[in-house]
């Protein structure tokens, strides 16, 4: 299947719509004429939403007359999901409460994971620095004031078991967020559960492992062939040895955090996930087992009903890809699995209270548009790392939502809304047609290879900040209702100092120091040899873990073999 199309049944009665249509008609020329010449007072002259799709007053059953309730909704837990993922969604269980934590040093790291447990957090969600993820060490003098800030260095798995001392990993599900390949922490993680004697089968969770996401983002340390091979290899491992582990979270999160527009975070996250499918499928894995370790990491913009229809739309348009291209036999396999964080990039350093509210309100878009696992940021994320206490009210803002809403009392509550199930259709239709491009451009991997989805993502960040300083986009604190107490900070701020990052560059030097250097340079030959002969290398991968190899000796053995990626400027 290379050309989506869209279900166009009318789900309406003919004559009920030319009634309808006259009486809208009707109203228009006298009720609300008269109000407006009543008031006198000029309208918002709104039209679209911030993806660009048009948008108008009052919507009707004109305008969702093709949205036929069985192929395009259904009931909660069947196909297409529209309306969610389980039949009985929130009233079976609550969704995940999984903070993004990590930040200074491992034992930083661990504090932090157990404060948010002791407060009430459901699910483990550790973020790595960008030494870490770039695959350089601590102690290495090029990342010098890079350590620790925004993430926690792992370096080791003398690093992960003391961000994880004192935590039952086989009771907690962890979400590794390694925003580019998974495969090294990912084995240290795998490491400290086979030192614990924990069998596999029981540890739940995910790492991101998504390469795709800084080609069109950032800027890779691989290239892109090595890059995919690598991030599959660890989803074929997981295949066969973690059946609760989502190999690869697909990250949309970051193209929109980089300015891509909600259709664009959509359609690139689900042609993303199918460049791994189609590599796992080429290796002879069976589409059923894929599917079941797949899963995706979405951003809540500010747009509160795009983002809505954008989680519905992604669900349905999901699960046809899976059933109708790949044919996928299990019904789970066309499920949509998502975890969501709250929008970092609308957070505002100014009035930083404000972000409250902000937050808030995604994280009700997320819980509405039927989310799996949920991070909120905190208030002061604009500035810097947030504080126990602002980390603490962002989680109470989940568990505020839940306990004392009543939002998750019913499956999808807003399924039958004029508005909403427009947007929801519209998504999918943009979606598709953006599908539909990037296949005439021989796949997103040919398109990622052309940086289109690159050059299309700036595009759109550079409309929307044009706008915001225009004042089209309006800001509160920032472009609109300005105060003089604006840029007057009075909170905490946490801040990574150089005595954190000297203390973790000590303890890079003192597990050189302890552990066995001539069994780790034996590992690291095996996997270069494995390389070489271009064997799957997480297995090798979990050795050298279990030797304390460190990360950066491994991407070492992947740039010797690889080569490294050019900085790519669009």
């Amino acid at each position: 299947m290379t050309v989506y199309e869209t279900n166009n049944t009318n789900n309406y009665d003919r004559g009920f719509l030319s009634k309808l249509k006259k009486e809208f008609e009707r109203w228009e020329e006298t009720t609300l004429k008269d109000w407006l010449k009543k008031k006198n007072s000029k309208e918002r002259d709104v039209k679209t939403t911030s993806s660009g799709i048009p948008i108008k007053r009052v919507f009707t059953p004109l305008d969702v007359e093709n949205v036929d309730y069985f192929s395009d909704l259904g009931f909660p837990g069947e196909y297409p999901y529209t309306r969610g993922i389980y039949p009985n969604m929130y009233r079976g269980r609550m969704w995940t409460i999984r903070m993004v934590s990590g930040y200074g040093t491992p034992e930083e790291t661990n504090k932090r994971f157990k404060y948010l447990l002791e407060h009430g957090e459901t699910g483990l969600n550790l973020v790595l620095d960008s030494p870490t993820i770039y695959g350089y060490d601590s102690d290495d003098p090029r990342v010098r004031g890079e350590v620790g800030q925004g993430g926690s260095p792992i370096v080791s798995l003398y690093d992960m078991e003391t961000a994880f001392e004192g935590i039952p990993i086989e009771n907690i599900t962890t979400s590794l967020i390694t925003y580019f390949l998974g495969m090294p922490v990912f084995a240290m993680y795998v490491a400290l559960a086979k030192k614990r004697g924990i069998d596999f089968s029981r540890i739940g969770g995910t790492t991101q492992n998504d390469p795709l996401m800084l080609f069109h983002v950032g800027n890779p340390p691989l290239p892109l062939e090595a890059a995919i091979k690598l991030s599959v290899d660890l989803l074929e491992w997981v295949c066969y040895n973690m059946p609760k582990w989502y190999a690869i979270s697909v990250c949309g999160y970051q193209l929109r955090e980089a300015g891509a527009t909600a259709v664009q975070e959509a359609a690139y996250s689900i042609a993303d996930a199918q460049a791994f499918i189609e590599e796992g499928l080429r290796r002879g894995l069976n589409i059923d087992d894929i599917a079941k370790h797949i899963s995706f990491f979405l951003c809540v913009h500010n747009d509160f009903f795009e983002e809505i229809a954008k989680f519905r739309a992604m669900r349905k348009v999901w699960a046809r890809i899976m059933r109708d291209k790949y044919k996928a036999k299990d019904p789970a396999s066309w499920m949509f699995k998502f975890h969501a964080q709250t929008s970092g990039v609308a957070l505002t350093a100014q009035e930083p209270e404000n972000n409250i509210v902000r937050t808030a309100y995604h994280a009700l878009a997320a819980v509405l548009g039927g989310v799996q696992s949920l991070h909120t940021d905190a208030m002061d994320e604009a500035l810097g790392l947030p504080t126990a206490k602002t980390a603490r009210i962002a989680l109470r803002t989940q568990q505020i939502l839940f306990y004392e809403t009543n939002v998750a009392n019913v499956v999808d509550p807003l399924g039958g809304s004029y508005y909403v199930e427009y947007l929801t259709k519209k998504m999918e239709e943009a979606i598709w047609s953006k599908l539909n491009e990037i296949e005439a451009e021989g796949g997103i991997l040919e398109a990622t290879k052309k940086m289109i989805p690159r050059k299309d993502i700036e595009e759109a960040r550079y409309t929307t900040l044009l706008k915001i300083e225009n004042g089209e986009i309006p800001v509160v604190g920032v472009n609109i209702f300005r105060s003089q107490e604006s840029d007057k900070l009075d909170i905490d701020i946490l801040r990574v100092t150089l005595d954190l990052e000297n203390k973790q560059i000590q303890r890079v030097k003192r597990i050189r120091e302890t552990r066995n250097n001539e069994e780790v340079k034996r590992k690291l030959e095996a996997m270069k040899e494995a390389a070489l002969r271009g064997e799957n290398l997480t297995p090798y991968a979990i050795d050298a873990a279990l030797s304390y190899a460190t990360v950066g000796e491994i991407y070492s053995v992947f740039r010797e073999v690889y080569g490294v990626q050019k900085t790519l400027v669009s």
